[in-house]
């Protein structure tokens, strides 16, 4: 039997008009009485505005952009799904015409959904499920479930349905990429360790083995094709390299606060550092080379932005910001960032981007949503 549906009413609808307040847009920690500028004008694609200055009496989630205002892109979010309170919305991938989401409740069986980008019904890949991890490799489905008693499982399922196979199991399974010889996750090394690893699947013998062993808990890793490298923190935050086929490992960041979310960014890893927590608000965002050197800020400003997990395309660096005040912003390096939507509760922990929209689970009053606007 089929327990609920996670897609009530598939159809893209826009968001009402949303305003841009100064928690969102603001340049600085400004005092009380401060104003809202323009967020800039509505139209295809957008046009840039600025996001005026802001009183938020100290708040530390105020996004700083520096000693200018944020510029705000100026694209209303169009909501492809909603899902039902008790049916949260754990992850969700794209493709290049469908969109990908599992859900992650709270007490009844969970799904996987996909729908075309363009809007319209709604296909069941998967059931009885509780997802916290989607993986897209071509025209296979990766997916982490578990049992709610510490057991994790790694699935696959085809992207246009049939039978799900499992592929591995292991203690919190997350963090999952791939290359052209493996597929690759991150797991702790038993329920309740405090230590973790990252494991490798080989694609033609199915082979699972240890890549990585990590003296702490793995918070995201990334892989080129040559080198791995992973944030993981235990007293302190750290960014490692080490070769694919193995050998030494180089540290190419420390830090007192947590380092999390690698990315690869050409010659670069671009990173999270600070606190991830909603409304603390002291994050920030860096790029270190991959041969390694002094960090560079990427997020200028002084109040913090409480960053998420980190997306790339060819052009920009997309993130969400937590919190129930939040943002979804993107960067171009060594230019000031870009707020493309204010207003996205919870947006912090999945942005996924398209060929040519960003999305994104967002809480609302009723529920989870997944929404996008156009980059």
């Amino acid at each position: 039997m089929l327990l609920g549906a996670s897609c009530l009413g598939c159809e893209s609808r826009v968001l009402s008009a949303v305003v841009v307040d100064g928690r969102d847009a603001g340049a600085g920690n400004g005092g009380s009485g401060g104003t809202t500028g323009s967020g800039g004008t509505t139209g295809t694609g957008g046009t840039t505005g600025s996001a005026g200055a802001a009183g938020s009496n100290g708040d530390p989630c105020v996004i700083s952009c520096g000693p200018v205002a944020c510029p705000v892109v100026a694209n209303q979010p169009r909501v492809l799904v909603t899902s039902p309170s008790d049916k949260q919305i754990g992850a969700i991938a794209v493709s290049s015409d469908t969109l990908y989401w599992g859900t992650l409740p709270s007490s009844s069986p969970g799904e996987i959904r996909s729908m075309p980008l363009a809007g319209g019904p709604s296909t069941l890949l998967a059931e009885n499920v509780i997802v916290g991890e989607l993986y897209l490799d071509g025209s296979t489905l990766y997916y982490v479930t578990n049992d709610r008693r510490g057991g994790f499982s790694l699935f696959s399922v085809p992207t246009t349905g049939g039978t799900s196979r499992m592929v591995a199991t292991g203690s919190e399974i997350w963090y999952l990429t791939s290359d052209a010889s493996g597929i690759y996750y991150g797991q702790k090394t038993a329920t309740g360790a405090t230590t973790s690893r990252i494991m490798r699947i080989d694609r033609a013998t199915s082979g699972v083995a240890p890549l990585v062993e990590i003296p702490g808990m793995l918070w995201g890793f990334a892989i080129d094709g040559t080198n791995v490298y992973w944030a993981w923190y235990s007293n302190g935050g750290t960014l490692s390299r080490r070769s694919l086929a193995g050998g030494d490992t180089t540290t190419l960041r420390t830090s007192a606060a947590p380092i999390t979310f690698p990315v690869i960014d050409g010659d670069d890893i671009d990173f999270v550092e600070g606190i991830n927590t909603p409304d603390v608000c002291q994050s920030s965002i860096w790029s270190v080379s991959k041969g390694g050197g002094p960090p560079r800020l990427l997020t200028p400003g002084t109040s913090g932005i409480d960053a998420g997990r980190l997306a790339r395309d060819a052009t920009h660096l997309y993130w969400g910001r937590g919190s129930h005040q939040g943002a979804i912003l993107r960067t171009v390096k060594g230019q000031t960032p870009e707020i493309m939507a204010v207003n996205q509760a919870n947006a912090s922990w999945v942005v996924a981007v398209g060929a040519t929209d960003v999305y994104w689970i967002a809480s609302s009053g009723s529920g989870d949503e997944v929404r996008a606007v156009p980059k």
